[in-house]
């Protein structure tokens, strides 16, 4: 099957699959780890996949192609944009749309993927081809929290989407209980583990350091809440004075000069908290196997990766019972401490909960991994949207079929 997914993703990951790929080339890419783990599962199950994508460092009317045996890559220019700058969204990111659609244009796939429900989906909807729209969160609840003009261009790009696409997947029960489209199913496809990710086995709290971590994308947004975490983590420390304890900050907003670690020396909450700031994601992936909990203070996640790959190497974690996704992704509790990240004291009782309890510490550690891998493969999350695909196409196909037959 010859399948087309526009999206944001990283190019490094598929350098194995590439032939012509340089240096260079090599660092493009705008995130989207998910969708990378999905199109190597689709690689990996034998189907030829193209990607239409975009970077800031792509000159403008001068795309990258990137090709190997069964994967192709074409890259155009997103354009910068300042904060006053923004007010260029007033053309929907018009210009960004169309190069997704003349990729799609040309490379002639059999279906597209388009994932969130913005440039890429516009771009896919219009070039007129089979589509699958995944929405990775709500535009809604993301403009109640930011207040943010641009935001407010991308809720009417998403509305958009809503109202023209033909068929939808989202990536949690909670994205699909706060989107609800009139008359449209939205099929539920979680996001995949990475495919090299290596499983790791049920850990212990051993008597030494307590090292507890967070991984905060746009860690400085109301949303991530890390204030709450650092007052939580101080909370602790004064209750164990016998142990010691440090907190790990990862993400972007997250540096040691960034306003949060501001905040915390002023406010003198930066004890053993160290601020990391973004890490490239495989070398993060390596530095969290020696880490005893996650703490995940978020207010809402659509669906939380980062929540996999802790369960994965048996990392307990306490994370929020009202945060969107979480309780699912923690299985209700079962492969997680649900707790009100709101409340820093209630945080704390969480973290004291998992430290002061081996056996629970070892269930959470051994049931995460067991949980992660019996539903959240690659190849197996690949494989449902093969399947969804299918079913989209023999729709389109029956419906052309009876319509060819009236007109005979």
């Amino acid at each position: 099957m010859h399948i087309g997914i526009a999206s944001p993703i990283l190019v490094e990951p598929f350098k194995k699959y590439l032939n012509n790929v340089n240096e260079e080339n090599i660092q493009l890419g705008l995130g989207g780890t998910s969708v990378n783990h999905i199109i190597t599962g689709l690689l990996d199950l034998g189907h030829s996949v193209s990607v239409y994508t975009l970077d800031f460092n792509v000159k403008r009317n001068n795309p990258i192609f990137l090709e190997g045996e069964k994967l192709k890559i074409f890259i155009g220019q997103f354009r910068r944009f300042s904060n006053f700058g923004k007010l260029k969204s007033l053309d929907f990111l018009k210009f960004e749309s169309n190069q997704i659609k003349n990729f799609i244009l040309i490379d002639k796939p059999e279906i597209v993927n388009a994932h969130w429900s913005y440039e890429y989906a516009i771009g896919a909807i219009r070039a007129g081809y089979p589509h699958v729209i995944t929405f990775r969160d709500n535009s809604k609840n993301i403009l109640k929290i930011t207040k943010d003009f641009y935001r407010l261009i991308r809720l009417i790009m998403d509305f958009w989407v809503r109202k023209k696409g033909e068929c939808f997947t989202v990536n949690s029960p909670y994205l699909r209980n706060s989107i609800k489209i009139k008359n449209k199913t939205l099929f539920l496809i979680p996001n995949p583990i990475a495919p090299n990710f290596t499983e790791g086995k049920p850990k212990r709290i051993e008597n030494k350091t307590i090292e507890i971590y967070s991984i905060l994308n746009n860690g400085n947004s109301k949303i991530k809440n890390p204030k709450a975490g650092i007052k939580a983590f101080q909370i602790l420390q004064e209750y164990y004075p016998e142990k010691e304890f440090k907190y790990h900050l990862f993400g972007s907003g997250l540096e040691s000069d960034s306003e949060i670690h501001k905040w915390s020396v002023k406010n003198k909450l930066d004890i053993n908290v160290s601020f990391h700031g973004y890490v490239e994601y495989n070398k993060l992936m390596s530095i969290i196997t020696i880490y005893d909990i996650m703490l995940h203070p978020s207010l809402e996640e659509s669906f939380g990766n980062t929540l996999l790959e802790a369960m994965l190497q048996g990392i307990p974690i306490v994370a929020g019972t009202e945060s969107g996704a979480v309780p699912w992704v923690l299985n209700y509790g079962e492969n997680g401490i649900l707790v009100n990240v709101l409340d820093p004291h209630n945080i704390f009782l969480g973290l004291k909960n998992i430290i002061d309890n081996d056996d629970l510490y070892l269930n959470l550690s051994k049931n995460g991994i067991k949980y992660v891998i019996q539903k959240f493969s690659y190849k197996s999350i690949a494989q449902q949207y093969i399947n969804l695909f299918h079913k989209n196409l023999d729709i389109k196909n029956f419906h052309s079929e009876v319509k060819a037959n009236q007109n005979e």
